[in-house]
């Protein structure tokens, strides 16, 4: 009849209850959560079935493992190891008694109150906070670098993205200040401040740059006067002529001779 078909499901539904008791105990006092089952296995009676004792024990301890107590879990985990060696044997109606016993030292407890953490999860929770701080310091780094070098790859002129290691004064993680030098091919490079908006490197020293405001008269010396021109004197045009030929190739674009030209 329509009736006893109503009356299978909330049977069913009922044991089903028994079944999800490990995570209706999540955020429940124990005295709650006791009432909670008591009403099931009532409503459950009173469709004239019952559960054998040992199958309510089985779901009543799932349950008591899960609890929001660590103490409370483990004094239960202990004691359905011994109830499934044969070591004791437990009833329904005690097993709840001694779920609402344990509950209410627990929560008495001064020291260590119901809900308190045990050692190891502290430990673990402050490690994890360790490892967050940690996480957040290197992405942070990691965020200043990359935005450092996008900077400097900003500067580079329309025209010399092919060379545009020459407009970086760090290279493999190191910054270079203003003379210092770098072999590249067997050529020799220095970081000129005077060139660009933050420098380049070039052929010659800052300190023989055209550029440099304060430059020796001896390399200020017109060019239309051959008698007093030194080897260095040669040496400083040849090196400025390279540079400068270099930047006008750079600005033609496409009409650039290709060169295989890296680091060392």
């Amino acid at each position: 009849s329509k009736s006893e078909m109503t009356g299978r499901g909330q049977v069913k539904v009922l044991k089903d209850q028994f079944k999800e008791l490990p995570d209706k105990i999540k955020g429940m006092d124990i005295e709650t959560f006791n009432d909670h089952v008591r009403g099931i296995n009532t409503s459950l009676a009173a469709f004239g079935h019952q559960l054998p004792n040992d199958d309510l024990v089985q779901y009543l301890l799932a349950a008591y493992k899960h609890s929001d107590d660590h103490h409370f879990n483990e004094h239960f985990k202990k004691k359905e190891v011994k109830w499934l060696k044969g070591e004791i044997d437990i009833e329904f109606k005690e097993l709840l008694q001694d779920g609402q016993a344990e509950y209410s030292s627990r929560k008495y407890d001064k020291e260590s109150p119901w809900g308190a953490l045990s050692t190891e999860q502290q430990e673990i929770i402050a490690l994890s906070a360790k490892v967050d701080v940690l996480k957040r310091e290197m992405a942070k780094k990691k965020g200043n670098a990359t935005t450092g070098n996008k900077e400097k790859t900003q500067n580079v002129p329309n025209g010399r993205e092919k060379d545009a290691w020459k407009f970086n004064n760090i290279i493999n993680g190191k910054s270079y200040k203003a003379g210092d030098k770098i072999s590249k091919n067997g050529k020799e490079y220095w970081w000129c401040p005077h060139h660009h908006d933050d420098g380049m490197w070039c052929r010659h020293k800052p300190a023989t740059c055209t550029k440099n405001p304060n430059r020796s008269n001896e390399h200020n010396s017109p060019a239309s006067s051959p008698p007093n021109c030194n080897n260095n004197d040669v040496a400083n045009a040849a090196t400025e002529y390279e540079d400068t030929t270099e930047d006008v190739e750079g600005l033609l674009g496409n009409f650039i001779i290709e060169s295989d030209d890296d680091l060392e």
